[in-house]
Parts: C-alpha cells; sequence; structure tokens
C-alpha cells in the first residue's frame, strides 16, 4: 500500500515538474514573461533575394504590364497588411477600380508610379508606401514652409526668405500642394505637410499638371513686401546649404552625432537630441556616459528633443526609461500577421494567422546607480514619426513627462514592421507593413497625432530668424518650476 502511494506521489511531482518546463520553454521562445515588455517578432534580415534593377522612369509600360503590377499590389496588400484581413476599406476599393481604369493606355514608369501612389495614400498608413523615382530631370531649388496662411520661402536660389510663393508655371501653388498631398502616405495632416516641405518639387510633375517650362526655364510667381514679382529658374542648380546646429555637443565619438548632449548649468538641465532612433551598443554606452554627466553635475532636468526624428527602432525608449526612478509602465499593445509573402522574405516558418499582444505593465529594469528622479521634457513636432512617436508616447501616456512642441507627424497607434517587395514588370519597389503597434492610453488610443501638453506656434519671422521657441518654452517652465 505504501509503494503505490509512493509510486502515485512521484508520477504526480513528475507530472507536474513537466507542466512547469514546458510552460517555461513556451515562455521563453515567445520571450514573453511576467514583469517583461510585451514581445513583438523582431524583423529579420531580409533573405538573400536579389532586386531587379530599376527601369528607367520615362519606359513605357503596356496595359497588361500594369495590370499585372496592379493586381500583384493587390494581392500582397490583402495577404499581409494587418488592416486588411476582412478586405479593404470602400476608398481603398475605389482607388483600385480607378486604377484599373487609368491603365488601358500605355504609361511611362513615373506615371504608373504616381498612379500607385494614389491608392499607397487612402490606406492611412504613412509606412506602407511606394518608393520614390529618382528623377534624372531637374527640381525646383526652394525650401518652403507650410503654414496656416500660405507657403512661404526660408530658403532658395534667387529667393529672399519670407517671400510669399504664389505659383509655379503659371500653377498657383495651392493646386501643387493639393496635386502632391494625392500621393503622400500619410496618418495625418501634419506628415503632408512636412513631407511636402522635405521633399522637393520636380519639374516634371509641373510639367504633367500643365504648367509652362520652356527651354527649362520655369516662372515662379511671389509675393514679396507686398508686391508680386516674377523670379525665372534656370537650372541646373547647386545644393541649398543647410545650417549646422549643436556643434559644441557632446557625442559618444565624432563618428557617431546621431546622438547629442548639452550641460545648462545655470538652468539644471541637460538637452539631449536624439536625430534617429537608432539602437545599437553605442546608444548603451551613450546613456551610461550622458546620465554619469548628469549625476556628476547633479541635473535636475532631461530635455530630450525628437523634433525631426522619423524613427527607427523602439527599443531606444526602453533603453532610455532604464535610468528613470520609476518602478514601471503601461507598454504597447500590437499585432502581428504572417503570410506566405513574409516567409519567404524574411525566413519565417509561419505562413499565416495573426497574433495578438495586449498592452501590459512592464517592469523597470533600473540602472539604480545612475537612475535620474528629477523632471523630464520632451520636444517634438510634425516631423517626429515612428519610433520616435512610440517613445514621446511612452512617456506622455505614463505620465513620466511633458511633451512640448507641435502634432507627431505618425499616429501613436500605428503600423510598423515593414516588408520590402517589388513589381513585376514596372521594377518599383514598394513597403508593406506586416505589424501594429497600440497605444497605453485607452482614452486617446486612436487620436491622429501625439498632441504636446504646451503647443508652441512659429510665426514665419520665427523660422527665419531660427528662434527656437520649443526650448524657450521649455526653460521658462523649468524656471517657473523652481
Amino acid at each position: 500500500m505504501f509503494k503505490k502511494h509512493k509510486k502515485l506521489k512521484i508520477m504526480i511531482i513528475t507530472f507536474c515538474l513537466l507542466i512547469l518546463l514546458t510552460s517555461g520553454y513556451i515562455v521563453y521562445k515567445r520571450k514573453w514573461q511576467v514583469g517583461k515588455d510585451v514581445y513583438i517578432p523582431p524583423s529579420r534580415p531580409a533573405l538573400n533575394i536579389e532586386w531587379e534593377e530599376y527601369r528607367d522612369y520615362k519606359d513605357m509600360l503596356t496595359e497588361n504590364e500594369m495590370i499585372d503590377d496592379l493586381q500583384q499590389l493587390k494581392t500582397d496588400l490583402l495577404q499581409v497588411h494587418p488592416n486588411h484581413l476582412d478586405g479593404f476599406s470602400k476608398d481603398v476599393r475605389n482607388a483600385f477600380e480607378s486604377a484599373f481604369k487609368k491603365v488601358k493606355s500605355p504609361m511611362t514608369v513615373y506615371e504608373f508610379r504616381n498612379l500607385l501612389s494614389e491608392i499607397f495614400a487612402k490606406l492611412g498608413d504613412a509606412h506602407t508606401t511606394i518608393s520614390p523615382i529618382s528623377l534624372a530631370g531637374y527640381f525646383i531649388p526652394i525650401d518652403l514652409k507650410v503654414m496656416e496662411n500660405g507657403f512661404y520661402v526660408i530658403n532658395g536660389h534667387s529667393f529672399k526668405p519670407g517671400d510669399k510663393v504664389i505659383s509655379i508655371g503659371g500653377i498657383p501653388i495651392e493646386e501643387i500642394y493639393e496635386e502632391y498631398k494625392k500621393r503622400i502616405s500619410a496618418e495625418n495632416i501634419y506628415w503632408v505637410n512636412a513631407w511636402f516641405e522635405n521633399n522637393p518639387l520636380h519639374y516634371e510633375m509641373i510639367s504633367q499638371m500643365g504648367g509652362v517650362v520652356l527651354d527649362d526655364n520655369i516662372d515662379i510667381i511671389v509675393k514679396r513686401n507686398g508686391e508680386l514679382i516674377k523670379i525665372t529658374i534656370n537650372p541646373p542648380f547647386s545644393k541649398l546649404t543647410s545650417n549646422t546646429k549643436y556643434k559644441n555637443y557632446k557625442s559618444l565619438s565624432e563618428q557617431n552625432k546621431i546622438f547629442l548632449y548639452d550641460i545648462n548649468h545655470e538652468n539644471s538641465y541637460v538637452h539631449f537630441v536624439m536625430k534617429a532612433c537608432k539602437y545599437n551598443e553605442e546608444y548603451e554606452q551613450f546613456l551610461e556616459m550622458m546620465f554619469k554627466d548628469i549625476k556628476e553635475n547633479k541635473i535636475e532636468n532631461i530635455i530630450l528633443d525628437l523634433r525631426g526624428n522619423v524613427g527607427g527602432s523602439s527599443t531606444v525608449a526602453r533603453a532610455f526609461l532604464k535610468y528613470i526612478d520609476v518602478e514601471g509602465y503601461l507598454s504597447f499593445g500590437g499585432k502581428v500577421r504572417y503570410s506566405k509573402q513574409i516567409s519567404k522574405r524574411l525566413g519565417y516558418n509561419r505562413k499565416n494567422g495573426v497574433i495578438n499582444i495586449p498592452n501590459g505593465y512592464v517592469k523597470n529594469d533600473k540602472k539604480e546607480e545612475l537612475v535620474f528622479g528629477g523632471n523630464i521634457y520632451v520636444l517634438i513636432d510634425n516631423e517626429t514619426f515612428s519610433s520616435a512617436v512610440y517613445f514621446s508616447t511612452l512617456i506622455s501616456d505614463n505620465e513620466l513627462g511633458t511633451t512640448i512642441g507641435r502634432p507627431t507627424g505618425g499616429m501613436p497607434t500605428s503600423y510598423g514592421k515593414i516588408l520590402r517587395l517589388q513589381l513585376k514588370h514596372s521594377k518599383l519597389h514598394y513597403k508593406i507593413c506586416y505589424a501594429q503597434f497600440i497605444r497605453p492610453s485607452k482614452e486617446k488610443r486612436y487620436e491622429d497625432s501625439l498632441y504636446p501638453d504646451y503647443e508652441v506656434h512659429y510665426t514665419i519671422e520665427d523660422y527665419i530668424e531660427g528662434r527656437d521657441l520649443d526650448m524657450e518654452k521649455v526653460v521658462q517652465l523649468i524656471i517657473g518650476s523652481e
């Protein structure tokens, strides 16, 4: 009798151990543990797949070639993107129907690319895009700033800063803006404006819109001091020069100027400039160097500058927060969609299905010896995008800091993890997201932007004079809090 009980006890203990070991193995494989961050499978390096050469943007495409490419794009979007599990929205369906009707006669690669971009613009996903074409033609040598009351010159050949652009090649600038807007993949109007400001206006587009371009010369009408002035542009042009900022800021090395900081002893703050969300060993070393400096100098405020940062890796945010005196924080949730395309390009074994990851609480693995307990201010603007929005949202939604500037160019709840593909006939490259990141805050989950706690408004004169009103606002807040 005793032997039977002993044998049963051994069997029960063995069974329990097996359950525990199996559970531990599953957790290990998923890398999703209690108190750890929500796990979204990492992007893998693309397998060794050869890309075919681009076709010249003036090459002609036949009707059948374009129909084939359109069908390929349609299939890939339906099978890869997490927002199309139940098919396309009405706007996207209409865009495809319109495109199929328009390819009844031959088009150039450039014209076809513009047609496809109108489909991508309907997706509401700034990461899912058709790649631009590097035109051999000329561009308009002008840097513009989109303001509520018009389009102004910041810099440009033959122009004066502050010139208000009226028309280019006889076409009102508002019409040119609307034409470009139809083809910009964006999640909000702020990214549309940022894109328009940062991408060159091409002669090819102006000409296709019916603009007057004679012998490569083009007339631009501007308003200067209340007077209309005609400026004739004659290509080719030299590149526009840009101002070099942060000359005296400290970095890990002269070769790495992505992460920079400067200490202001008078107002006890460090200005941490992050130009891109690039996570690597150098970033970890940089953080350690900066937080040692913060501790040694008894700095009470950190200004995290994410203006103009268009993203990279979201891991930079979690690495930063290890130095902040907080026990834990609410993380992003997510959704990952698998497909044959993902398996072929990135080597995942799984070829279908969706993994849903809920928002969860993350225990912060603090760097106790360098932990910072002061104030955090985050600078954002219309060019803050992707992982930079993730970073600023994580701080904002967990009330770890104060945001200042302008609304971000990306939505906090947005798509990511990019698959790169190429169309069979036109050879155009395009990107499709296969994952979604879901904002921590339930109340603000589907807002179209991260709106700052303090929105700062600029005039065209402020931009021309190079005033940094965001930094001025932060200093006011720091001084006021003392």
